[in-house]
């Protein structure tokens, strides 16, 4: 989906029982109409929308301070994280189009998405008051996420600028199964944490 373009058709060759299929989808934008899913993505922006503002508002306003930098960095990763795991449509056409300078700024919230859990655990073990005083805690909490961020990092280069030999070389189950369980086990330290 990431590398649909609007206005343009695709043609599909499936299979379904036994039988090749050709499907050719047009790809368009969608009309905006009150009620139903769209409503429900609108409102969903909103307060990814919103809670991205309160990041940046945290930041400016305690510049200083890095429990709350960190906090910023936890709303604004977590404002766009569930677009990133699921990249919207369209999305790496657009960061292909950009100039260089803008889209390599992309890769800040991409690769802070691959490290959603241990930014966020790393929060609630500081705020609001520190769970443990020693710096050794700090390696089982970062060392997993930093093992699979070169995998994300391959994965977003290859959909953003090989898109064709992406879907080629897309990551094991075994890989998504482990990040999985992972993104759920930093969910349980966070949750411990509080």
């Amino acid at each position: 989906r990431a590398n649909l373009e609007i206005g343009r058709s695709y043609r599909f060759d499936i299979e379904r029982d036994g039988q090749p299929v050709a499907l050719t989808i047009g790809m368009r934008r969608v009309r905006v109409l009150p009620g139903g899913e769209l409503e429900d993505r609108l409102l969903w922006q909103l307060a990814n929308l919103l809670t991205l503002a309160t990041a940046i508002l945290i930041a400016f306003k305690r510049p200083r301070d890095r429990v709350a930098l960190l906090g910023a960095l936890a709303l604004a990763t977590l404002s766009d994280g569930l677009y990133m795991f699921n990249l919207p449509s369209g999305y790496a056409v657009a960061w292909r189009s950009l100039p260089f300078g803008l889209g390599a700024l992309l890769w800040i919230p991409n690769l802070c998405v691959s490290l959603m859990g241990p930014i966020g655990l790393s929060f609630f073990a500081l705020f609001p008051r520190p769970l443990f005083g020693r710096r050794w805690p700090w390696v089982p909490i970062w060392l997993p996420a930093l093992c699979f961020l070169p995998l994300d990092a391959y994965s977003i280069l290859e959909t953003v600028h090989h898109p064709a030999e992406a879907y080629g070389r897309v990551a094991s189950n075994a890989i998504r199964e482990a990040e999985i369980v992972l993104f759920a086990a930093y969910g349980v330290g966070m949750l411990a944490a509080i």
